[in-house]
Parts: C-alpha cells; structure tokens; sequence
C-alpha cells in the first residue's frame, strides 16, 4: 500500500479546495463591485451568493479529493469495488438462500 499513487495528502486536500474557493472569489469581486455600483442591495445579494458559491466549490472539490484518494486505496488494496454488481461476493447477492427456513417446503 505504499506508493506515490496510493498516499493521502491533507496538504493536497487544503490546497486544492481552498484553491477552488479562491477562485471563485476572484471571479466573484468584480462582480459585487460592479453590482455595488449599481445598487448597494444587489452588492449585498452578490455577495451572499458569493459566499455560499465559494462554500459549495471548497465541498465539491474537497469530496472529489477525498474520494478519488479512497478509490486508488482500494484498487491499491485490491478490494473489489462495493458498487459494481458483479464485483460482490456471490452469496451475498441472495441473502435469503443462507437461511434455513428460506427454502421451500
């Protein structure tokens, strides 16, 4: 399970999502400027918008991290994927055929 590939990075993790809300900050102030000059409540509303886009660009990205991070643990693993159908255990696909009582009388 070591290599370059199969390593988790908090440093990556805060870089690029904080990255991804700078951004969006940057692209962002031009527009609460030019809305402040049009009307202070627009600047207001821009702002907020702003504020919840950068929160909501700073979770996609830190979850698709995190998640990319999770699925080359597991192929590193070699753990079959749990979302594959064909991948799953063949007894657990019929949980019922283990009981006792599920067979027909």
């Amino acid at each position: 399970m070591s290599g370059p590939g199969t390593e988790f990075s908090f440093l990556r993790l805060a870089l690029a999502s904080l990255g991804a809300g700078l951004a969006v900050l940057v692209v962002s102030l031009p527009l609460i400027w030019a809305a402040g000059h049009v009307h202070r409540w627009l600047a207001l509303a821009v702002a907020l918008l702003a504020i919840v886009s950068v929160v909501a660009a700073i979770g996609i990205v830190a979850n698709r991290v995190v998640n990319r991070a999770a699925e080359r643990i597991t192929r590193a693993q070699g753990a079959p994927d749990s979302q594959h159908p064909d991948s799953q255990h063949p007894d657990s696909q019929h949980p019922d055929s283990q009981h006792p009582d599920s067979q027909h009388r």
